[in-house]
């Protein structure tokens, strides 16, 4: 009764890891995205600069969309600015390009966590580095 009990708990596990695999890796093709939220990090800087950092670039993307085009395509639409770019998907990196060419190689632009979009990026301003973190989810 033990082996039996022992055999179905590994089962139920192993099936719970495969969807949390599957849900990791969603695909992103045909879907849009908007900004849920913005975190922003430098440690040269004060609260109040790191504060004027994430104000500009909530301000910057809160009203954007993030389409992801079946044909490869990604469009940034923010107000009447839209711009076109191409995109990869591997598991769950998404890589970016100007080009139809896109590397798959180095770092992803975008991973995909659960449900969620993350853009990781390290921006230099006057002797400032920040860190930033934009996280977009799917639009409803």
């Amino acid at each position: 009764m033990k082996k039996i009990a022992l055999l179905l708990v590994v089962v139920l596990v192993l099936a719970s890891m495969s969807v949390l695999l599957f849900a990791c890796s969603a695909k992103v093709a045909g879907k849009t995205y908007v900004l849920e939220s913005v975190e922003v990090t430098c440690d040269e800087a004060s609260e109040e600069i790191i504060a004027q950092a994430k104000s500009t670039l909530e301000n910057q993307y809160k009203n954007a969309e993030l389409i992801f085009n079946k044909d490869g395509t990604m469009i940034l639409k923010s107000g009447e600015l839209e711009q076109k770019s191409y995109y990869k998907q591997v598991k769950n990196n998404i890589y970016t390009s100007t080009t139809e060419d896109v590397k798959t190689d180095g770092t992803p632009t975008l991973v995909v966590e659960g449900k969620k979009l993350v853009w990781s990026m390290t921006q230099t301003v006057a002797s400032y580095t920040f860190n930033a973190k934009i996280t977009v989810v799917e639009k409803k």
